[in-house]
């Protein structure tokens, strides 16, 4: 996916986009998205840790 000097391709990108089903979102989403490679970071000002 490139955006170039084509006025059209930003409506081309937007096109693919739109083929993609919620199907699709949830087959990559459950391949990649597992607790095995989960990271949890949590921003705080405190120096307590939230979670424990």
């Amino acid at each position: 996916m490139w955006l170039t000097g084509d006025p059209e391709s930003l409506n081309k990108n937007y096109a693919m986009f739109e083929t993609v089903s919620s199907e699709d979102l949830q087959r990559v989403a459950t391949k990649y998205l597992i607790n095995s490679g989960l990271t949890i970071g949590t921003i705080s000002a405190d120096d307590k840790p939230i979670l424990d």
